[in-house]
């Protein structure tokens, strides 16, 4: 049995509790064309995930537009990024409004998956539930599908760095971190460079730590979360996010495969992302990036932090020196009450005192600065290393994610397991990425969707970190979105919805709700509602420069690629 075709019918086990298994529980409950079981099991005592225990003051960096559900958005008057805790409240409101709660086991922590040969069902889901009087009892849980939610940060990858158990000081990963507090008076050694390192180096710096050292290899790249547009310093409107700057017309709509192929798309957003936005931002200090810039190479290829907040930190050791800066240049700033954030490569031992030898890099310019100034010793050292996927949960092959690729999601040969939001999205949320892959399995189980087959271009290239591979968000989500039948035709837009439904879609990002408009999970009235509403406010607030730079302006270079590709086509069928 390892399709659809279960007499007993179809029963989901969704394993995690966060946005993404919360949202995947949901469309399989509330909306598929056929009756679907379904029990979610979360091992904490609240729904949530990683956001349930997250860290004071941190906050998303994907805007409130984008990060929310299609269909129960976050409210207007909340802040465009909002904290992690305020997030956790609203993944709760979402399960109350849509009736979850009966079917979510909180304090239940999966413990093995049994294959089942001969029987009714195919899994066996073995299970520990605490009750409230804190006993535990062994459960089982049987079931014809299993969708896997535990999602990106699921047990932490430790970097084993030579001396660190030795370590006396305090020494933990950033899954640990909770508070500022924990870095007051500290010497802090911060092992990574991604957003959760970028959020507790610049905590460091508000907490008054003694110092703050972030260690990398190859670099990061950072960049604002929203721009201020400006021309001889007057503002074009209210700050833009970043995450809902591109259009869909002609860059994931009707676009001929050989464009699509050719990632001209990605090319030509560089150039307005490297250019353009440094010409016409307000902060464009943040910016400009003295440390840390990776090789030259396409933006579209790399993941990027988004806490333009640390920018001025990491800058100001070199913030008085020439762009170009030799060994003689890479000096301390000069004002010796200022604070910044040292960087250097990654630690090649740390001692039981908490002296740091770095990895020898004579090409780096912070190497040659930190190891040509006074030591840096240790107090703290704090791995943001990221996660690794809970693949002991399944038997073998199912835990083996390489053999996911009908979408990085299943396998063609057994779809009866599916891996939610196992991706890293260059730009976007994870979300609406897991409602558009649970739309997906849904259509697919209850019978409205065959499984793809055709060739899709929406990866990152040279991008797989710990086993997840990288795609481009809106590339991937309109892909999905053409697999169920739900990517709008714009004739039918005009048609059905009217003027502003269209412009919106053409002109604004990468929403899941522009793809509720028509297919399988259509719900016209409260999409055009949203569309005309929230959706058509991002459009206004690009402006007119805005809207020609990330709007017109593509979709006329687009449009005529993509023009002459089907010209070419046509001459040659």
């Amino acid at each position: 049995m390892t399709s659809r075709d279960n007499e007993k019918g179809i029963r989901v086990a969704v394993i995690g509790g966060g946005p993404v298994g919360v949202v995947t529980l949901k469309t399989l409950l509330r909306n598929s064309a056929v009756p679907i079981q379904a029990q979610l099991f979360e091992a904490q005592g609240a729904i949530g995930g990683s956001f349930f225990n997250a860290y004071e003051n941190g906050a998303l960096v994907s805007s409130k537009q984008l990060t929310a559900f299609s269909d129960f958005r976050l409210p207007k008057h909340c802040p465009t990024y909002v904290t992690f805790a305020y997030y956790a409240t609203y993944i709760e409101h979402y399960c109350s409004h849509f009736h979850l709660f009966p079917h979510i086991n909180l304090r239940s922590r999966v413990l093995k998956v049994e294959i089942l040969e001969e029987e009714a069902w195919r899994y066996r889901i073995h299970y520990s539930s605490v009750g409230e009087d804190e006993s535990i009892t062994q459960q089982i849980y049987e079931c014809s599908h299993i969708a896997v939610c535990t999602g990106l940060q699921s047990k932490p990858y430790l970097l084993d760095i030579p001396g660190l158990k030795d370590f006396r000081g305090k020494a933990f990963h950033s899954a640990d971190y909770k508070s500022p507090s924990q870095l007051t008076n500290e010497d802090v050694v911060i092992i990574g460079s991604g957003e959760s390192a970028m959020d507790i180096a610049y905590a460091g710096i508000l907490a008054r730590a003694k110092s703050v050292t972030m260690c990398f290899r190859s670099g990061f790249l950072s960049i604002p979360r929203s721009l201020d547009l400006r021309i001889f310093g007057k503002p074009l409107g209210s700050p833009l996010s970043l995450d809902w700057l591109n259009a869909n017309l002609f860059e994931t709509a009707y676009v001929h495969p050989f464009v699509a192929k050719s990632r001209l798309r990605w090319k030509f957003v560089d150039m307005i992302m490297k250019w353009v936005l440094y010409f016409l931002a307000e902060n464009r200090e943040e910016l400009v990036q003295e440390v840390g810039r990776l090789p030259f190479r396409s933006w579209r290829n790399v993941y990027v932090n988004r806490n333009e907040a640390i920018v001025p930190y990491l800058n100001a050791p070199y913030k008085k020196v020439d762009a170009i800066l030799d060994s003689e240049a890479c000096r301390q700033a000069s004002n010796a009450d200022e604070r910044w954030i040292n960087t250097c490569t990654i630690p090649s031992h740390i001692s039981p005192e908490g002296d740091v030898t770095f990895s020898s890099d004579l090409n780096r310019k912070d190497y040659r600065r930190v190891v040509n100034g006074p030591p840096i010793r240790a107090s703290t050292v704090i791995l943001c290393t990221g996660y690794k996927t809970l693949g002991s949960l399944l038997p073998k092959p199912y835990s083996d994610l390489s053999r996911a690729t009908c979408r990085h999601m299943l396998s063609p040969e057994d779809p009866t397991v599916v891996h939610m939001c196992f991706v890293r999205s260059w730009i976007g949320s994870s979300g609406p990425l897991a409602e558009m892959q649970a739309m997906w399995y849904t259509a697919y189980l209850d019978g409205r969707m065959s499984l793809p087959t055709s060739k899709a271009y929406y990866a990152l290239r040279s991008v797989n970190i710990h086993g997840h591979p990288g795609v481009d968000f809106p590339s991937y989500l309109a892909t999905l979105a053409s697999d169920i039948g739900a990517k709008p035709n714009i004739f039918v837009l005009w048609w059905e919805y009217g003027y502003k439904v269209l412009l919106a879609y053409c002109f604004g990002g990468s929403f899941v709700s522009f793809y509720r408009l028509i297919g399988p999970f259509k719900e016209k009235d409260l999409m055009k509602e949203l569309v005309e509403g929230e959706l058509w406010d991002t459009v206004k607030r690009k402006g007119l420069l805005g809207n020609f730079l990330f709007g017109l302006l593509p979709m006329i270079v687009f449009g005529l690629l993509n023009g002459v590709a089907w010209l070419c086509t046509s001459l040659v069928v």
